[in-house]
């Protein structure tokens, strides 16, 4: 078994029968995104699970320090990366518009610090703020905004 993260790694090996039993590890990580990979080696066929998980350090409330692009086209869509803090696995990023309009990003957390958030084309121009849902469902507003607007054209001005 192999717990690895990026501040330590641990190793256990040997024969264990896991049929109808509990393993417990107990390993000390920090707050962040971690996984843990089991695998199954000495035997056909070959079995890995891998499980993705994340620890939040307590009080530490999810905030976003900076979000790029932060101005779009509206025709075009766009990967959004948001940078911050407390970012755990299956985070969400909405964008929330005047009214009623919310629309809910598909989301890729990267890290503990980053977000990868995909803005759909043809997204409804305006000025969106930025709300991330937590895993367990609470929502946490942001002071980061998002623009969408019309493609700009700049023509010349020629006289005579």
């Amino acid at each position: 078994m192999l717990v690895n993260s990026a501040q330590s790694a641990v190793a256990v090996a040997g024969e264990m029968n896991l049929a109808n039993a509990t393993v417990t590890l107990r390993v000390p990580l920090t707050a962040g995104i971690h996984a843990l990979t089991f695998r199954q080696d000495n035997a056909q066929p070959r079995t890995v699970w891998k499980i993705e998980t994340s620890l939040r350090a307590e009080g530490i409330v999810p905030t976003v320090s900076r979000v790029t692009p932060n101005s779009m086209i509206t025709s075009a869509g766009a990967t959004l990366t948001l940078e911050g803090r407390g970012f755990e696995i299956d985070t969400v990023v909405e964008l929330v518009g005047s009214g009623t309009t919310t629309l809910r990003l598909a989301t890729t957390v990267v890290s503990s610090t980053q977000i990868l958030a995909t803005l759909p084309p043809n997204t409804a121009n305006g000025t969106y703020t930025v709300r991330l849902i937590q895993p367990n469902g609470s929502p946490v507003a942001t002071s980061a905004t998002v623009s969408v607007g019309p493609r700009r054209v700049f023509l010349p001005i020629v006289t005579r």
